[in-house]
């Protein structure tokens, strides 16, 4: 028993258009870590300044890693994209139908017939099939700043508050800030 391999354009752009929209929050994701996790004003000269290089550290790497995810996954769905044109005319079994479709073809400097394919990203599929992401990607503003974190710490740790609280008293000083 022999096995077939059957590809459905409309499938295979409905994935490239998918992946698109995962590379569009990985995009948002990178924006929002640089925007919302990175230490901009230091977090003063007490103990949290401390923090400051790890977690600047931190949010440099998770931004990187996100904007290479970004990256890959939208290269992805070009490629996708590609492959949904070249299967659309598969019976012919010729690159006619994605060289017809390639965007910015005055780019293209060479002739590429029906068994050539032609480089760059395609114009989008007609008609793809809707796929929907497990989950929205939800980037809300952050709600502690920095003059907040003295509360932060006081409520996460009632203790290490407390402390500091009888510190800044004395002092005029905080050992968080």
């Amino acid at each position: 028993m022999g096995e077939t391999f059957k590809a459905a354009p409309e499938e295979v752009a409905g994935a490239a258009v998918l992946f698109d929209d995962i590379a569009d929050d990985a995009s948002a994701s990178t924006d929002y870590i640089r925007a919302e996790c990175s230490v901009q004003q230091g977090l003063g000269a007490g103990v949290l300044a401390l923090l400051s290089a790890p977690l600047a550290a931190t949010a440099d790497f998770m931004s990187s890693r996100y904007g290479g995810l970004a990256a890959v996954t939208r290269s992805t769905g070009v490629e996708l994209n590609r492959v949904a044109w070249m299967y659309a005319d598969q019976e012919a079994q010729t690159y006619d139908a994605l060289n017809a479709n390639i965007l910015f073809e005055e780019l293209i400097d060479a002739h590429y017939d029906p068994y050539t394919p032609a480089p760059g990203p395609a114009a989008p599929f007609l008609d793809p099939v809707t796929y929907r992401k497990a989950e929205e990607v939800d980037l809300p503003l952050s709600e502690v700043g920095a003059e907040d974190i003295r509360q932060v710490i006081a409520d996460a740790a009632g203790w290490l508050g407390d402390v500091d609280d009888a510190i800044h008293a004395a002092t005029g000083w905080s050992p968080l800030l």
